[in-house]
This record gives C-alpha cells, sequence and structure tokens, in this order.
C-alpha cells in the first residue's frame, strides 16, 4: 500500500485530550494499524487534518464554542505536541448518508489538496461514522477503541469539565486545557450546559 500523506480526524473538537494527542503521535509516526490489522505507513511530513463539524453553529449543548476557538485551540495543542496539523472547519449540516462526502469534499476544498482513500486514513472511534467513511474506500483507524479500557473521549472529558468532576483537567491536554481556560471558555461551556434556556440545537 503507499505512504499515507494525511490523517482527517472529523469531530466537533470543543477540546483536546492528552489521548488524543497520544495517539495521534503514534499514528503519525506509524504505530499504528488499521482495523483490518494492516500497519499504516505514513510518508514523510504526513499532517493531521483536524475537521471540525458545525462550524457555522455554536452557543448550544451540541456546539457550545465557535468554530474559530476550536481551532485556535487545535493550532496551540499541536504546535505543543510537535503534530503537523491542518484545520479544516466544515459547515454545520444535518446528519445524512452524505455527511462524510460534505466533510471529506469541504475540508479539500479549504486545504486545496484531494483527501482521497489513497493518500488518506480516518481516525475515528464513532462506528456509524467510520462506517461512512469505509464505505467511500477509506482504511479507519481507530483512536479510543484501540485501548482496553477505552479512555474517555472528548464529549465525556467536556462533560466531566461541565461537572467540576475531580481530575478532569489531567485528560485534557495541557496546551488545550491553557487556551481554555486563558478565554474562560469553560465558563462559557458551563453556562451552555446548565442554562435551561438553551437546547441542544437551539440559540
Amino acid at each position: 500500500m503507499p505512504a499515507i500523506s494525511f490523517v482527517l480526524l472529523p469531530g466537533r473538537h470543543h477540546l483536546v485530550t492528552a489521548f488524543q494527542v497520544a495517539r495521534l503521535r503514534e499514528i503519525l509516526d506509524g504505530e499504528a494499524r488499521d482495523e483490518g490489522g494492516v500497519a499504516v505507513d505514513m510518508a514523510d511530513g504526513a499532517a493531521i487534518v483536524w475537521a471540525p463539524t458545525s462550524a457555522t453553529h455554536h452557543g448550544t449543548r451540541r456546539n457550545p464554542v465557535p468554530a474559530n476557538r476550536r481551532e485556535a485551540m487545535i493550532e496551540a495543542a499541536s504546535d505543543a505536541a510537535g503534530l503537523i496539523s491542518l484545520v479544516a472547519p466544515v459547515p454545520d449540516v444535518r446528519r445524512s448518508p452524505r455527511f462524510a462526502t460534505t466533510v471529506v469534499r469541504s475540508a479539500s476544498l479549504t486545504l486545496g489538496v484531494e483527501l482521497d482513500p489513497a493518500t488518506t486514513v480516518v481516525a475515528c472511534s464513532t462506528p456509524e461514522v467510520a462506517a461512512l467513511y469505509r464505505e467511500l474506500g477509506y482504511r479507519i483507524v481507530a483512536v479510543e477503541d484501540s485501548r482496553d479500557p477505552e479512555p474517555a473521549r472528548p464529549w465525556n472529558v467536556l462533560e466531566l469539565a461541565v461537572a467540576d468532576a475531580t481530575g478532569w483537567r489531567d485528560l485534557v491536554d495541557p496546551a488545550a486545557l491553557a487556551y481554555l481556560e486563558r478565554y474562560r471558555l469553560i465558563d462559557l461551556i458551563r453556562t451552555v450546559h446548565t442554562d435551561p434556556t438553551v437546547s441542544a440545537d437551539g440559540d
């Protein structure tokens, strides 16, 4: 199989976990296998493509943090970890069988590169989402479900942060945490999640 140039990481990306950064480093270093057990051979200079979905939607429980803040947090975490990263925000669209196609085409257009199955693997641990990319011919590399027991996923960590549960900060990438605290984004997330007038999708 040809060497892979891009690792597509779709998601809402309201925070970045320490595990995510460690796992992405493993993938870029060629230490990961796809779901079929085949080693993922990475090209020199391969990059992570973060695709924050619902980039045109914020201020709700589903998407509390604006896309520009998410993008800056990803850049801060990537720079601190020495990850080669590209960020390609994806507009808010309804979940449909064409969701993966929309993400790929939007990210490819934003970055000016072709994120096709020959050059790209998809890092994903959400079965229904992974299935959409698999149908398009992409190889899937597990993230959280590459471990047993599974580490907390970003949304789980966000919920722990809302509850101010003990130890939640230890689960967040340090550079991402510093950014979230600098801009008081945890306060924003808590306000959005606890305000009874705010719904999952409404303003």
